[in-house]
């Protein structure tokens, strides 16, 4: 089974880079070795593939399961993807194969994983570096939902942005952004908070969902995420750039809004800030699932997708 697709179109390789997970869940007994996980990739041939198959694409699956070489029982969630002019950086979160899959198994920990970009586009074979187990340097607990930025230009660091709202305190809208030095060679992380004034609440407390969305006639509702970053971070200008889902009343109740921000990461490490902090919605409208990007000159596109009682779902 293949889920949770993200696409990508990286301007300095002029290749598209599409990534999805893909499991087998029936098995939670699994053992190391066994148990079946992977990151699916896909890497254009050109910049206009006409094809869907192997004539237009290169093909990849890298085994889920493996903490670099070593084998465990825990399967890939949600995976992310990001690009700079060196190497593909997949993300996802980590699931014990124990339990009744998918969500009667217990979260681990977040995977980072480092490609050569430049192997990619020629189709060749490959090894990777893990990155696994991080701990979030505000809340002591497992990093978990952090999202690989695409890169226009060449800051000298690979970023990466998690939500805070996504860990332990579902209320904050703090971010940590990640940063990784000399990715191909001997790669080393690290992260910083860029702490933010205000919360952004949550209806469920212990989960950071936002409230279903309506749609005319009633039930079923549809699901407006959680308050993770479901879509790439961009990186451009000396900023990160993202976009998440979040829980907000404007005067009749709680609906689903888009909150998105730009932090400054000019300095790095020496310090990362907000510059921009911004929620975009309306009363009795649910606005939910956000993509973001931004042009050389900081002109911003959001894409998501909106819905109220009057309202059948659309992409705006």
């Amino acid at each position: 089974m293949a889920f949770d697709p993200r696409v990508i179109f990286d301007p300095g390789s002029n290749r598209f880079f599409l990534v999805a997970a893909g499991n087998i869940l029936n098995n939670p007994n699994c053992t190391p070795g066994t148990c079946v996980s992977h990151f699916l990739l896909a890497v254009s041939k050109t910049s206009n593939p006409t094809t869907l198959g192997s004539g237009g694409w290169y093909f990849y699956a890298f085994d889920a399961t493996l903490d670099g070489a070593t084998p465990t029982t825990n399967w890939v969630d949600f995976p992310g993807l990001g690009v700079d002019e060196n190497a593909v950086v997949l993300t996802g979160g980590m699931w014990s194969f124990s339990g009744s899959p998918p969500f009667g198994s217990s979260p681990q920990y977040a995977k980072i994983r480092i490609l050569d970009k430049s192997k990619l586009i020629r189709g060749e074979p490959l090894t990777w570096t893990d990155f696994f187990g991080m701990t979030n340097p505000l809340t002591g607990s497992h990093a978990w939902n952090l999202q690989p930025a695409l890169h226009f230009g060449s800051p000298g660091t690979f970023f990466l942005l998690e939500p805070l709202a996504f860990t332990s305190y579902p209320a904050s809208c703090s971010f940590v952004v990640w940063g990784i030095e000399n990715l191909l060679l001997s790669p080393t992380l690290s992260a910083h908070a860029a702490i933010a004034s205000g919360t952004c609440r949550s209806s469920d407390p212990s989960g950071g969902y936002p409230p279903d969305a309506p749609q005319p006639g009633g039930t079923p509702p549809l699901d407006a995420g959680s308050n993770g970053l479901h879509s790439s971070v961009v990186y451009r200008n000396g900023s990160l750039w993202a976009a998440q889902t979040i829980t907000i009343s404007f005067g009749s109740g709680e609906v689903a809004a888009i909150r998105w921000v730009q932090i400054d990461v000019s300095i790095w490490p020496n310090s990362v800030g907000f510059v921009q902090d911004s929620t975009f919605g309306a009363d009795g409208i649910w606005y939910f699932y956000p993509a973001i990007m931004v042009d050389a000159s900081d002109n911003v596109v959001i894409v998501f997708a909106r819905s109220s009682v009057s309202e059948f779902a659309s992409v705006y």
